[in-house]
């Protein structure tokens, strides 16, 4: 289910690789032909273009993972660490993923906008 490459960006953090694990199990059942790709910073999540990223955390000591999601409009959540506006219509948003509980409906339906919105560019 791994690649060699997702492996490698996770190897010397097997807690990290769980979750990720759970993650994709999670995308892979919602969107069955999506795409990974798996750099040295970051594990894009592409249908037509990257919807979404997984990254370790920037910060020494901070937990799981951090989750970037491409948006049309600001999220407002006090799970989300970062938003920025790229450019009118399009953010981006920083959320970390410490624990497999906050893979809940809340971050899904995200992912799912994150989704459509990259469809529809």
């Amino acid at each position: 289910m791994l690649t060699q490459d997702e492996l490698l960006f996770f190897q010397k953090n097997s807690q990290r690789l769980m979750l990720y694990e759970q993650l994709k199990k999670g995308l892979l059942s919602r969107y069955p032909c999506m795409l990974f790709q798996a750099g040295k910073t970051q594990i894009s999540l592409k249908n037509r273009f990257i919807f979404a990223a997984v990254s370790l955390p920037r910060r020494k000591g901070e937990p799981g993972l951090r989750l970037t999601l491409g948006l049309g409009t600001q999220l407002a959540s006090s799970r989300v660490a970062q938003s920025v506006q790229l450019r009118p219509g399009r953010w981006t948003h920083h959320i970390p993923v410490a624990h497999p509980e906050e893979l809940d409906q809340q971050l899904w339906e995200w992912l799912d906008a994150a989704w459509s919105f990259a469809l529809n560019k």
